[in-house]
């Protein structure tokens, strides 16, 4: 595959129908071809010898092969113009802002309109120092000195002062970047000998090698990469006791201003997920109070990103703390009321989690009607979401129907997802397990009151220490505890949470 299929094979397909709207408003009164070759592409047609093909299919039997590759050269140019403006329209960061007041201005300067080149100037100076982007202010002052002999200029001793203040900032983030990467390496061989890394110690040490320890504090953004550096690897170990303190201790320390409000909300989230995972539901929903309140005086921006993740958050502390109808009504109202904030992402999590309440209620109507709703194959779901997050939706669909007594689509659906998984499966002990048991709950449903099967049942999972297990890890294997136990599903679930 070559770099024009790689781009394409990445892109998703919205962005696809996006691409060629694009393309066909480019398009001249005279035929152009660039359409129809993004469209092979993009649909993989399987046409034998693809390199004499697609210029056969193009251009007929006497293929023009310096058209053809002209052709690709321009559709590559064009999927560069499509990205950037793609970018531009979700990039609603400080660091795109001054880059296009400063591409802004270099245009009309080149244009003699140097007046109004000079306050967009002015304009992105003020950005870049309000979100502390020293390497563009550093970009920033170097063309300011280039334009100082303009009549519309400040004082070139202004800009040189302002430059020689912002040099030292600009080394501090060069410094960092560096101390980063060693961070980084230095956490990645901790995780490979198995070890539990000592973030503070790592950290900590090599700050101080590079003169940036008392420099973090006051600089939220640098402190939030280090942060989630650290938790690249609780995301992997699920270490997630080890990591509470150190974001906490970090957190806490730092001095957050009002333009650091982008910052602040992403290091609440962290906080608030964290305990979560560490099931101290009721302190994962202070921070996540904290979060809200920050949020209502946050760029209007800024909620569309995180609301949907508070509410979804909000409502896992719920259904983890007796509080599952709160729990059911936070889901209901964002996916009714706030849709049009919701990424797909978000969208489809959220309705996977409110099915799943809907199923611990034991309303198995709502939940199947839910998981219905997701107007995407599995497939599609996969490129978006991962192998895991589908493999919970159908194992989902197979206990919601063995509670409705279809027991043929339970067997069916058994053997699809067997052929389907069979990779994960075999990487999985658990839920290998968990499927060998519900095939004999199907087949052999009077052996599931004897206590020797549920001591066999018990001593076939192996489950991580507390620390690393994942919660979602104990729903199927709830379901299939209270089937034994003849139970609810929900007061078991709550046992085996809190019990861990």
């Amino acid at each position: 595959m070559d770099n024009l299929e790689s781009i394409i094979e990445a892109m998703p397909s919205e962005h696809q129908k996006d691409f060629t709207a694009y393309l066909q408003r480019l398009k001249s009164k005279q035929e152009r071809k660039d359409i129809d070759l993004f469209r092979l592409l993009a649909e993989k047609q399987k046409l034998p010898d693809k390199e004499k093909s697609i210029p056969m299919y193009l251009y007929g039997k006497k293929p023009n092969l310096v058209a053809y590759h002209a052709l690709r050269k321009r559709l590559m140019r064009q999927l560069a113009d499509f990205i950037l403006l793609k970018s531009r329209e979700f990039d609603l960061s400080a660091t795109a802002s001054v880059s296009e007041l400063l591409a802004l201005a270099r245009y009309l300067f080149d244009r003699g309109v140097e007046k109004t080149a000079w306050n967009m100037l002015r304009k992105a100076e003020k950005i870049a120092i309000r979100n502390d982007h020293f390497d563009l202010l550093n970009t920033l002052y170097h063309f300011q000195l280039e334009k100082s002999d303009s009549e519309f200029a400040d004082p070139l001793e202004s800009i040189i002062e302002k430059r020689n203040q912002n040099k030292p900032l600009c080394e501090e983030e060069e410094r960092a970047v560096i101390a980063q990467a060693l961070i980084t390496k230095q956490l990645s061989q901790a995780r490979q000998t198995g070890a539990v890394p000592d973030f503070e110690s790592i950290i900590s040490t090599i700050l101080a090698q590079y003169q940036l320890t008392t420099v973090i504090s006051k600089r939220p953004a640098m402190l939030y990469k280090l942060v989630n550096i650290a938790r690249s690897v609780v995301l992997v170990r699920k270490d997630y006791y080890a990591f509470e303190p150190y974001v906490i201790q970090q957190y806490n320390a730092t001095t957050f201003e009002l333009r650091h409000g982008y910052i602040q909300l992403r290091m609440l989230y962290m906080i608030a997920q964290t305990l979560y995972r560490n099931r101290k539901f009721d302190e994962s929903t202070v921070y996540l109070t904290q979060l809200y309140a920050l949020l209502q005086d946050s760029q209007k921006s800024y909620w569309g990103q995180f609301y949907p993740k508070y509410v979804m958050l909000l409502a896992a502390n719920y259904m983890y703390d007796t509080k599952r109808d709160a729990a059911i009504v936070l889901l209901e109202e964002l996916l009714k009321k706030q849709s049009k904030l919701l990424s797909v992402k978000d969208q489809l999590n959220a309705q996977i989690n409110l099915a799943f309440y809907y199923f611990q209620q034991e309303e198995y109507g709502k939940a199947s009607r839910l998981l219905l709703t997701i107007p995407h194959s599995d497939q599609w779901c996969q490129k978006k979401m991962g192998m895991e997050w589908v493999l919970r939706k159908n194992l989902s669909e197979l206990i919601i129907q063995y509670e409705f007594g279809n027991i043929d689509l339970v067997v069916n659906k058994i053997r699809s997802i067997e052929t389907t998984f069979e990779g994960l499966l075999k990487r999985s002990r658990n839920i290998r397990m968990y499927m060998q048991f519900v095939k004999e709950l199907v087949e052999h449903p009077e052996t599931f009151t004897d206590d020797v099967f549920h001591q066999k049942v018990e001593a076939a999972f192996v489950f991580l220490p507390v620390e690393q297990e994942d919660l979602q890890a104990m729903h199927f294997y709830a379901w299939l505890k209270a089937k034994w136990l003849k139970r609810k599903y929900y007061d078991v679930l709550l046992e085996l949470v809190q019990s861990s």
